[in-house]
């Protein structure tokens, strides 16, 4: 932290000027609460704030990871939850609200290709869905990636 009465009372010491030190004391305390302020960030990317569209394939989180990660998923158990997977291999959960309903727990999607709209938290990986069409319906497997 910046404290100008004690540099103000080296400054007397050392015989600089008062108004002369002043402004070196403010400029360098700018500058260090500007850079830390662009060190830390907001921590809200461009990205995250704009509405994207993304294309994948919705599968059963549980069950792809448990195929290609050998994960202790049990969805016979607890269910399918559905989520998004990419051409890329990436894997996304939807944010649950009434837009991503039938994404995550129902039939109609499972399976198929689709395009979705929403707001992307990369660093969760979750999606916040605005709105979801099928581009094109899958006949079993889970494609190349997944």
């Amino acid at each position: 932290m910046c404290r100008v009465d004690d540099q103000l009372a080296f400054s007397a010491k050392n015989g600089m000027e008062d108004e002369d030190m002043i402004s070196k004391i403010l400029l360098v305390c700018s500058l260090s609460v500007g850079l830390m302020l662009l060190a830390t960030g907001s921590g809200v990317s461009v990205a995250d704030e704009e509405t994207v569209t993304i294309t994948g394939t919705v599968v059963c989180l549980g069950c792809t990871l448990k195929k290609k990660e050998g994960a202790n998923a049990a969805c016979a158990v607890y269910g399918h939850k559905h989520g998004l997977a990419t051409s890329g291999g990436e894997l996304y959960s939807f944010l649950e609200n009434e837009n991503s309903e039938e994404l995550i727990n129902g039939e109609k999607y499972g399976m198929k290709k689709v395009e979705i709209t929403g707001k992307v938290f990369e660093n969760a990986h979750i999606i916040d869905v605005e709105d979801v069409s099928v581009v094109e319906e899958k006949k079993g497997g889970y494609g190349k990636k997944w």
